[in-house]
């Protein structure tokens, strides 16, 4: 199997055998997402939709580990909402998601966080998120420590419809 992204999980990227058109396609994105990054962890396509103060976001991302062993999120912290909590699909709180206790990023290896999936649920915004706006979102990893992502309220990206995941 190539190494990359190719896995059961991980389908074959979108953009091989694309050529310019994909190279543009994902300059455009690296552009309008977050990103960030402490020693072997990085952090991109960091994104969010557009809510307004006291309501609830999900923030979607990609955890990079070019390490030779393997990292867990521990927590995460930002200072645009009450409260923080990372969750996965699978039981029901109400929205059908469960709290999740960390997320492992393993070496060599991307994991994505995302609506379908594990994601981070920014509960009760204290901020309005406009669209085309930024603001900081910490990680915090068992190894490597900090890793201060910059969120990009995406002006396309939409709130998901969350009967779907009942």
């Amino acid at each position: 199997m190539a190494s990359g992204f190719v896995s059961e999980h991980f389908p074959r990227p979108f953009w091989k055998g694309r050529g310019l058109a994909a190279s543009l396609a994902l300059g455009v994105i690296a552009a309008c997402s977050g990103s960030g990054a402490a020693g072997d962890l990085s952090v991109t396509e960091a994104r969010t939709y557009a809510s307004p103060i006291g309501k609830d976001a999900i923030v979607c991302l990609t955890l990079h580990n070019t390490g030779v062993e393997e990292d867990n999120l521990v927590s995460v912290a930002t200072d645009v909402s009450a409260k923080v909590d990372v969750r996965g699909r699978g039981g029901k709180t109400g929205n059908g998601a469960t709290m999740v206790n960390g997320v492992t990023v393993p070496a060599g290896a991307a994991t994505k966080l995302d609506h379908a999936g594990t994601h981070i649920w920014l509960r009760d915004l204290v901020k309005d998120l406009n669209p085309g706006t930024k603001f900081p979102l910490v990680l915090t990893f068992e190894k490597t420590g900090r890793v201060e992502a910059q969120v990009m309220v995406d002006p396309i990206c939409q709130e998901p419809v969350m009967e779907a995941f009942d």
